[in-house]
């Protein structure tokens, strides 16, 4: 019996880790190198890390990134660049798959890598069947705002491409597409539908497995709740196109060969690729201008900067005018110090001269009196 390949194929935030964890619940298994939890993922990813960055590294090469909204371009999936992929594929899912039962791949960058996969699924030998959880953009937009801080706009973009991508690359493949959280409303019951669509069965569905998928699910952990609007209602173009798609989504989820709605989906996504384009020069133009105020900044702070310096020399060179004049002052007050000392000394100088005068002054009036005194006797003699 050939392998069996189940490809959970969807936009980031729309419930893939859960939905890849409620398969391997069913007896599906997971790559060896699963992606332990996050604080946006707190019970894991249930992805394979080996295939997260190879997923990765080839948009890094195109100059793309996971929340593109560019199209992987068509000529390199016919690429010798492609072809080693696809053999790089094939050996890490060898490696993170032993053994022969079926296995659940999940990786959000996978949506727009889906044409590999279908090249290795001929190599590999394996049946594929997709599953596809679709959740409303407007929902998805709220939680990369919270994640991510990505714009409204820019993040209906997003959901556009990878949900155009995964539509177009799947048709006349066995595909099943669930919308969440509605479907963990009943999880018995989406279980069965999934079954339905896919015509084939988990091996491990049993009661104790759909009860224990209810558990794991916790309706507090949904990031952000977002209920659709009219489209009629919406203030620009690009989210109007993400509701209207989502309805033709739903709609041929449950009439998958209606031609009608395969040509109004085709439509609409020709409409994306116009409006896509558009954004993207009005973003570069809206870019530029930045580019050309945050420079008219810089230079505004190039030169307060300048001005800036002027005056902190300005300063430096008074402070240090007042230091010198400071010092000045201090030698003439030192100065004065002295003086005053000498003076000082020059007062005790006089002060002894003086008594001693005093002294001498007292002995010659002395010997005045006794000179006296003696002609007095002469006299009388």
């Amino acid at each position: 019996m050939r392998r069996r390949m189940f490809i959970v194929a969807g936009m980031h935030r729309s419930g893939t880790s859960y939905l890849a964890n409620v398969l391997n619940i069913l007896g599906l298994k997971l790559p060896k190198s699963t992606l332990s939890g996050a604080s946006d993922n707190i019970k894991g990813h249930f992805e394979s890390s080996k295939i997260v960055s190879f997923h990765d590294d080839i948009l890094h090469s195109l100059k793309l990134s996971w929340d593109t909204f560019h199209d992987v371009p068509g000529d390199w999936f016919y690429s010798e660049y492609a072809e080693n992929a696809v053999k790089n594929l094939t050996e890490i899912i060898r490696e993170d798959f032993s053994g022969k039962g079926p296995i659940v791949l999940k990786d959000p960058r996978l949506s727009l890598f889906i044409p590999l996969y279908k090249d290795l699924s001929k190599i590999l030998d394996y049946n594929t069947y997709y599953i596809i959880p679709i959740r409303s953009p407007d929902a998805v937009a709220k939680s990369l705002f919270i994640r991510n801080k990505i714009s409204m706009v820019r993040s209906h973009l997003i959901w556009l491409n990878y949900i155009f991508n995964i539509e177009k690359n799947t048709r006349n493949e066995k595909r099943s597409f669930v919308f969440f959280p509605d479907w963990t409303g009943d999880i018995e019951l989406s279980i069965s539908e999934i079954e339905r669509d896919l015509q084939t069965k988990f091996p491990n569905r049993n009661n104790r497995s759909i009860l224990e998928s209810q558990f794991e699910f916790e309706n507090h952990l949904v990031h952000s709740d977002g209920s659709p609007s009219d489209p009629k209602n919406r203030n620009n173009d690009i989210e109007a196109l993400a509701l209207k798609t989502l309805v033709e989504i739903k709609k041929i989820a449950k009439d998958p060969d209606n031609k009608k709605i395969l040509l109004t989906l085709n439509k609409l996504r020709n409409k994306f690729y116009h409006l896509s384009k558009n954004y993207e020069s009005f973003s570069i133009e809206f870019e530029n201008k930045n580019h050309r105020e945050v420079n008219d900044l810089k230079a505004q702070v190039s030169t307060g900067e300048v001005l800036a310096a002027d005056l902190h020399q300005q300063v430096n060179n008074y402070k240090d005018q007042h230091d010198l004049d400071s010092q000045q002052i201090q030698e003439y007050v030192q100065q004065i110090e002295v003086v005053n000392l000498q003076i000082q000394d020059k007062e005790r100088q006089l002060l002894d001269q003086q008594s001693t005068l005093d002294e001498l002054t007292d002995i010659v009036n002395d010997l005045k009196a006794q000179v006296s005194t003696g002609e007095v006797l002469a006299a009388d003699l």
